[in-house]
């Protein structure tokens, strides 16, 4: 796919979404205009953006891998003014650049699993093979090859 060339905050333009095109000229429902309402509302009310969800307060999350997540995230966010990258003008084009390094990472990451022991030993193929080599007396009950 192509690179997506928009800062992260942006969103693509309406005239991107072809289904959206097609209800365009009919009139909102009910259910439509009331969320739409209670939206402006909401936005009318909190000028400077609504405030986050907490994920452990608001979302009940307890799994301590998230919270500790949650917390470094929270971090990074309140000293992002002080980083001086986020203010170049060249940013958006490095931020795409990391983003598909990431990306490639987290695959090349992926990949490697796969190929791994630790990966073969959740594959149900490799377990029925091994059992099979274990009947026929070519692995013992300890998982040793015996020749």
């Amino acid at each position: 796919p192509p690179l997506d060339h928009r800062t992260p905050h942006e969103k693509p333009p309406v005239a991107s979404f072809p289904s959206l095109a097609i209800c365009r000229n009919d009139p909102p429902g009910p259910s439509a205009a009331t969320a739409t309402q209670e939206l402006l509302r909401l936005a009318e009310g909190s000028p400077e953006g609504l405030p986050l969800l907490d994920p452990v307060n608001n979302l009940q999350l307890k799994d301590l891998e998230v919270v500790e997540h949650m917390i470094r995230a929270r971090g990074l966010e309140e000293r992002l003014p002080e980083f001086q990258c986020v203010h170049s003008p060249l940013f958006h084009i490095e931020f795409v650049r990391f983003r598909e390094r990431q990306r490639v990472l987290d695959e090349l990451d992926q990949l490697r699993f796969l190929l791994s022991d630790q990966s073969l030993l959740l594959l149900p193929e490799y377990h029925q093979r091994v059992e099979v080599l274990r009947s026929l007396g070519y692995i013992n009950e300890g998982g040793a090859v015996e020749l």
